[in-house]
């Protein structure tokens, strides 16, 4: 016996749609159960909704290959589909309420006059980046039971940024990050191939810092290579990827336009250089783990090791 919360298996029973357990959920119904009883549940569950519409781009043309995405406004369980070849979508078995809808342009979109993809939105054009929140100036739509909610979207053509790295005999480098920053925050990436080249794409119109990170860079080089921004200027050597801060002054910028592809010059990564030693005791014994620092006589960054029992 005891108090049960009864769910539904689709949805959530009473407000409280979403993922998770019936057990606090807002709106749930509380059932009380006898030792050694059985009793009966009636449960009403009101028609779904659906969003469905056409998605296109600025010139008319259909895209198939975009998703769409029905997220409930306060939280809840939505829903996505993905337009089909004549860029019609429908996203059904929604409860009723009010709904943020974005198209998710960063897949495989096919269809329309763009070479270069498309920019991601939010319903009546809204930026958006596929994995960030959703703006709160999107259009939220209503979702009635029983019925379907037109929302067509037009998403705009996007630009791509391309270029290429090497080290300073013009050797490709391979697996060096590129992140690109708009007014000191981040604004997209890409990573070097083999032949040390790169391509951004599903990028807005304007200007962008582009900067180097090779923390992981595979090349000739055993030290590895000193992290930069175009065009070579020092971007805070020796930090992983996640705490790499905005680009220095002296950063150049490049221009990227819709519907287009840009290419930078090509940037040069300077190889580190290597000191190496041995540290022992005035008996001439070696001694490992002793931290040794380096610092620029005139100034900048520090460098750090220590010493390893094979006596480097």
């Amino acid at each position: 016996g005891g108090a049960w919360a009864v769910a539904c298996r689709r949805r959530w029973c009473g407000g409280g749609a979403g993922e998770g357990g019936a057990a606090g959920r807002t709106g749930a119904t509380g059932l009380s159960v006898p030792g050694n009883a059985t009793r009966k549940a009636h449960i009403q569950l009101p028609a779904a909704g659906a969003v469905g519409g056409i998605v296109t781009d600025t010139s008319g043309g259909t895209l198939a290959g975009v998703r769409v995405v029905a997220d409930p406004v306060g939280g809840g369980l939505g829903g996505s589909a993905f337009t089909g070849p004549g860029g019609r979508f429908e996203i059904d078995g929604l409860t009723p309420g009010t709904y943020d809808v974005c198209f998710d342009a960063a897949g495989s979109v096919s269809g329309g006059t763009s070479s270069t993809g498309y920019l991601s939105a939010c319903n009546a054009g809204v930026a958006w980046s596929p994995g960030d929140q959703i703006p709160a100036t999107a259009t939220a739509v209503a979702v009635a039971s029983g019925s379907v909610t037109t929302v067509d979207g037009t998403l705009a053509p996007a630009g791509v940024l391309t270029g290429t790295v090497t080290d300073t005999s013009s050797r490709p480098l391979q697996n060096v990050a590129v992140d690109l920053y708009v007014g000191g925050q981040p604004a997209g990436e890409g990573v070097t191939d083999a032949t040390g080249a790169f391509r951004i794409s599903g990028l807005a119109k304007g200007t962008y810092a582009a900067c180097f990170d090779a923390s992981e860079a595979a090349g000739p080089a055993p030290a590895g290579y000193a992290d930069a921004c175009a065009p070579g200027v020092v971007w805070n050597d020796g930090v992983t990827q996640t705490d790499m801060p905005p680009p220095p002054s002296g950063a150049s910028t490049v221009a990227v336009a819709a519907a287009s592809t840009t290419r930078v010059a090509t940037t040069q990564l300077e190889a580190f250089g290597v000191v190496s030693g041995l540290v022992t005791d005035p008996a001439k014994h070696p001694l490992t783990d002793v931290q040794v620092d380096l610092f620029p006589s005139g100034g900048g960054t520090s460098y750090r090791g220590a010493t390893a029992p094979d006596r480097t």
